[in-house]
């Protein structure tokens, strides 16, 4: 065994004795949940229908969803955009000697 003159273990073997608990401790840690999963599921597989009840959507008011009508989209009020830009008025230099009156800048 290496090592320190201290007397302690050397940094390299400190380093992957912890990495190995830190691995070990993880893969058992993980499974815990990967097994309860597994168990629900063969659970759910296995499991049998209680005589004297019916299935049904009886009461249920669920419809998949739909692209909207154009219809619908007319009344929708306009966002803006840079689709949908307002339109000019007149040029800038229209504008211009309007403000100026009529003279040149």
């Amino acid at each position: 065994m290496l090592a320190v003159p201290d007397g302690s273990p050397a940094p390299s073997r400190t380093l992957a004795a912890l990495t190995l608990w830190e691995l070990v401790l993880t893969l058992v840690l993980l499974k815990i949940p990967v097994a309860y999963v597994g168990w629900v599921i063969w659970w759910a597989i296995k499991a049998e229908p209680e005589v004297g009840t019916q299935g049904g959507t009886d009461g249920v008011n669920w419809q998949p969803w739909r692209r909207p009508s154009p219809s619908d989209a007319s009344n929708r009020p306009d966002r803006g955009g840079p689709a949908r830009r307002r339109v000019r008025e007149g040029s800038r230099d229209n504008r211009r000697r309007e403000r100026v009156g009529g003279m040149r800048a």
